[in-house]
């Protein structure tokens, strides 16, 4: 993986804990103080990516299949996913402050996981409330 440091920031490279991995998934925690991917460079990863933003501030510059660039922010809990015919780059890191995220890529295609674990979906705990509101009205 190749970088850049951004002005101002120190120099040094980014810090890349692999969490988890398997032949599936690899979970990566990702640490960065202004370091971003070179400019015109769109690393090929052939997978899907969830980035989950823990800390700081990070732009990711996609590169779209018609050539145009495309860009988004992200703030500590938000996320975005990459599709495996999609390039990515990081365009901004903060500079005053470390920004961590979780990479997640995976293969395979969407869907609902095959192994339900127990959890709990929205639609279920939305149907819960509307029925405990019903009972509550009928006492």
């Amino acid at each position: 993986m190749s970088y850049q440091t951004l002005r101002r920031a120190q120099s040094r490279p980014p810090i890349i804990e692999t969490l988890f991995e398997n032949q599936s998934i690899k979970i990566d925690r990702v640490t960065v103080r202004g370091q971003i991917t070179p400019r015109d460079e769109f690393p090929d990863e052939p997978s899907y990516e969830f980035i989950h933003l823990i800390k700081g501030h990070l732009v990711l510059e996609y590169q779209e299949r018609s050539g145009r660039p495309n860009k988004i922010s992200l703030r500590p809990s938000e996320f975005a996913i990459k599709s495996p015919q999609e390039r990515t780059r990081a365009d901004f890191t903060s500079l005053d402050e470390d920004t961590v995220y979780l990479k997640i890529s995976y293969v395979g295609e969407p869907g609902k996981y095959p192994l339900f674990t127990g959890a709990v979906s929205r639609d279920e705990v939305r149907g819960a409330s509307r029925q405990r509101s019903e009972e509550e009205e009928e006492e």
